[in-house]
């Protein structure tokens, strides 16, 4: 079935640079992989939550590898369905920070869960849509990547919507609620002439920039709108 998509030309947003942190710089080469990255979490984080910043050494079948703190390296998990609109992105060589839950399968060997993966290359944030936290640790870990993310910086987000106004909704992260504007966007989702139109209780994929106002709430400003409903 044709999926209506709602864009607008893409402004290309300047590139942050985010520093190592000094909890990574550590040395961590007597500890096993899981001792590692439960150091790293428990300073970062809540328990079982965790950030780390590094490269992309390789794709996998369930995502990529990870290397952190110059020479460890880790499997990040992608293969839920939350990720299924967004592993394609992911490339050898990026320099990316992973937002995730430390986990071990039946066989010990550690693995972290993504949640939130932000690459720097493109300067954008990308959510998995599974975004509704199971557990303390994940819901920590979603409020601290909508927190960390600079004005400007590209959001990649499919949430459900809880609000709908004239010219922006509201979707749900978590406990979190964001606003996205529509205004810029060649045709107005909202409209009730649409096809597509978004409603409350919708489940929708936005791409867009954040802007963090001053006096205002942060609001996305979008540059795609896609209704997943009605698709």
């Amino acid at each position: 079935m044709l999926t209506k998509i709602f864009t607008k030309t893409a402004l290309i947003a300047s590139v942050s640079m985010m520093a190592i942190s000094p909890a990574l710089a550590k040395d961590t080469t007597s500890q096993t992989p899981s001792q590692q990255l439960t150091k790293v979490q428990s300073e970062k984080l809540h328990e079982g939550a965790l950030m780390l910043h590094g490269q992309v050494t390789g794709l996998t079948p369930d995502g990529f590898m990870l290397k952190y703190n110059d020479n460890q390296q880790v499997a990040i998990d992608m293969n839920a369905d939350g990720w299924m609109n967004q592993v394609n992105v992911m490339k050898t060589g990026q320099m990316v920070t992973v937002y995730g839950v430390n986990e071990e399968d039946i066989r010990d060997r550690t693995h972290v869960k993504a949640g939130v993966i932000y690459v720097k290359d493109s300067n954008t944030y990308y959510f998995s849509s599974n975004n509704v936290p199971a557990t303390q640790s994940a819901e920590k870990l979603l409020g601290k990547a909508l927190e960390e993310i600079p004005d400007n910086a590209q959001v990649t987000i499919e949430a459900k919507v809880t609000e709908v106004e004239d010219d922006s909704f509201t979707v749900a992260l978590g406990k979190d609620m964001i606003e996205v504007s529509v205004e810029d966007l060649s045709q107005n989702p909202l409209d009730e002439k649409s096809d597509h139109r978004i409603k409350k209780g919708d489940v929708v994929f936005i791409s867009g920039e954040m802007d963090r106002n001053l006096f205002l709430d942060d609001e996305i400003d979008a540059t795609k709108v896609i209704n997943v409903d009605h698709s």
